[in-house]
């Protein structure tokens, strides 16, 4: 038996005794194929409630995943949170974190997560979305279970603790059940065909294939509803058309009660969430800086709509930093070079200034805390001895990994974002740094392509901007010839596009032992930032079992050398930093011969007597700092050593 085989067997047989667990537990299985519902004749779910039900089921479906139906009979309600939720969520829990009680937490195939609480004994709650992205299961619904394994991915304990009961804050926003899910179904009602508008005789003529038709059944239903026909009537129009498609043949009026009720959901949702066209009130999703939109186009078939916002009715904010001019807090930022440049050793003395209030900035005198995600460097061998050897607070500085069922992980990212958030509000965290940021990306993400990474980001983005935290992700560059640092960067442009900032290291062209970190990207600040020089030294910082060293940043001084410059610089190979650097000697005594100052014609002339080529002499006027001006007609180009410009001509 091969590997994968013996994989497979030994999921199956995890799924059936953890079946046999939650019906002893008094929960009502539902075996899933994928993650939906198995079906039965006559409509319906499958349903287990004891050992024989599980016995007989995975005896004829051993494939079959495991769900549990909510509601009252399992005593169960979640709170399913989609991967495009995850923002929403936590500005819902971050204005109620004292009030969240600590619960059972399931991590789903796609990403998302399922939050289980006790399903409440003094009211009923229904199936019902909460938000975008968010939905409630409860009454009439089911969550699919650990350790089912879905076409994406597997379902996995998060946090393994006993469900608690819902905060009351929480539970004054879901509704009770729909009619539909405990009472009557309308049967079919007659109708004339001949009234009906367009849009819907166009989706009754369309049959899509498998894997279309249950997204296409509830476009036809919810445009009935918009074409203003009675349940009873649309039940009568799709029967025909369940009939051509082979599907719910049987189960008609069931299925259009069902989306019946979710359109209404919909558009019970438009109305509390999104102001309609007459105004009205905006929930916890809204931005905060946004007053009440003033307008809201009528909702689709699918329940999107528009909403529009004044541009007056958007409050200015100022940006607030982190780093001065460089590094904004509520942003994510970039931080990039080659291996081996020094730029976790940059990365760690800014946490380290960060836990001591000494980075000028909003949090200058303040000192605040620091979240680490790192996997490539040991903590005991390398970062705890650069943070020691930076001077920073250790006890301002927090190592995160993840625990799934006893086992640790790393941070993965968009899933851990909203127990992120948590971390940073309750340690005041200003700074978190993600070492290497690809790695804390989930693992099906293919880093090449724009939209997968946006989707990862895009929620972390959320959370700084909500938290007031800067996310510095460390990031390598490609091996490639470029000399621009944001095409450099490794993977998808998204990385650049995304960060609000991006610092780069790299080595000083003229001076080996040093480093350049220059600014490559500043949305929100100057672009004129000098780019900074440093060095690192090595320091003993402990002696307990022998000497342990750690390494820090020494600031020296700053260039005026535009940054990309000096990437190409540093990219020549030791001749051409030899010819530049002769001819630097020579530009330098012949402007002194000729009172600081000369034409760039003559120069160029006279130093190709001397043998240095255009190209070097170039370079050495970047590296001697010259001032170039141009003035007259014809213009005439100077090159002129600092201080040394040649007076402006006498207009009088």
């Amino acid at each position: 038996m091969s590997a994968a085989e013996q994989h497979q067997l030994d999921r199956r047989d995890a799924v059936v005794q953890a079946a046999y667990d939650y019906v002893r537990r008094g929960f009502v299985v539902v075996p899933c194929v994928d993650k939906r519902p198995r079906g039965r004749k006559g409509g319906g779910w499958v349903e287990l409630r004891d050992g024989q039900d599980v016995h007989e089921h995975y005896s004829q479906h051993p494939d079959d995943n495991v769900g549990i139906r909510t509601g009252a009979e399992s005593g169960l309600l979640a709170i399913d949170v989609d991967l495009p939720g995850q923002a929403t969520w936590g500005g819902l829990v971050g204005q109620h974190l004292a009030e969240m009680p600590p619960t059972r937490v399931v991590g789903t195939g796609s990403g998302g997560r399922h939050l289980v609480y006790r399903y409440p004994a003094d009211r009923a709650i229904g199936c019902s979305p909460l938000a975008p992205g968010i939905d409630v299961r409860a009454e009439g619904g089911m969550i699919v279970a650990p350790p089912s394994v879905s076409s994406r991915g597997p379902y996995e304990v998060l946090v393994n603790r006993p469900a608690a009961e819902m905060p009351d804050w929480l539970l004054a926003m879901l509704k009770p059940p729909r009619a539909t899910e405990s009472g009557p179904i309308a049967e079919g009602e007659p109708i004339d065909a001949s009234t009906l508008p367009g849009f819907v005789l166009e989706l009754l003529a369309e049959h899509p294939g498998d894997g279309e038709r249950h997204r296409h059944f509830f476009k036809l239903v919810a445009a009935c509803r918009r074409a203003g026909l009675s349940q009873g009537q649309t039940v009568t129009l799709v029967g025909p058309w369940c009939k051509a498609v082979g599907k719910f043949v049987g189960r008609e009026a069931q299925q259009v009660a069902d989306v019946w009720g979710k359109v209404e959901d919909e558009e019970q949702r438009a109305e509390e969430w999104l102001p309609g066209l007459t105004g009205g009130p905006v929930g916890p999703a809204q931005n905060s800086d946004v007053d009440s939109p003033v307008a809201a186009a009528p909702a689709s078939p699918e329940g999107r709509s528009l909403v529009v916002t004044k541009a007056s009715d958007v409050r200015p904010r100022r940006v607030l930093w982190l780093w001065q001019d460089r590094l904004a807090l509520g942003t994510l930022a970039l931080l990039a070079g080659r291996e081996g440049i020094g730029k976790s050793t940059v990365a760690y003395q800014l946490a380290a200034d960060v836990t001591r209030g000494m980075l000028p900035g909003e949090r200058h005198g303040q000192p605040s805390g620091v979240i680490v995600a790192a996997t490539e460097d040991s903590r005991e061998h390398t970062i705890v001895p650069r943070l020691l050897a930076a001077g920073a607070d250790l006890d301002r500085v927090l190592f995160v990994e993840v625990m799934t069922a006893g086992v640790h992980g790393e941070l993965s990212l968009p899933r851990d974002t909203p127990q992120l958030e948590l971390l940073v509000r309750e340690h005041d965290v200003a700074l978190i740094l993600l070492d290497p940021l690809m790695s804390r990306l989930d693992s099906r993400t293919d880093t090449h392509r724009d939209s997968e990474v946006r989707r990862d980001l895009e929620p972390l983005c959320a959370i700084a901007d909500r938290a007031g935290a800067t996310v510095i992700g460390l990031i390598h560059v490609n091996k490639g010839t470029s000399t621009d640092p944001l095409t450099m960067v490794m993977g998808s442009r998204a990385f650049t596009a995304v960060s609000r900032a991006v610092l780069f290291c790299a080595v000083d062209p003229d001076n080996e032992e040093s480093r350049l970190l220059g600014q490559a990207k500043n949305n929100l600040g100057r672009t004129d930032l000098p780019t900074l020089t440093f060095t690192i030294e090595a320091v003993e910082v402990a002696d307990d079992d022998g000497p342990v060293m750690g390494s820090r940043v020494v600031w020296t001084g700053s260039t005026t050398r535009p940054l990309r410059e000096a990437i190409e610089g540093a990219a020549e190979g030791s001749e051409v930093r030899s010819a530049t650097a002769e001819a630097a000697d020579w530009l330098e005594d012949h402007l002194k011969l000729n009172g600081g100052t000369d034409t760039s014609a003559n120069v160029k002339a006279e130093g190709r007597k001397a043998g240095h080529s255009d190209r070097s002499l170039r370079a050495a006027r970047v590296k001697l700092g010259l001032v170039v001006t141009s003035e007259g007609f014809p213009r005439t180009s100077y090159w002129s050593l600092p201080g040394s410009l040649p007076e402006p001509e006498d207009k009088s």
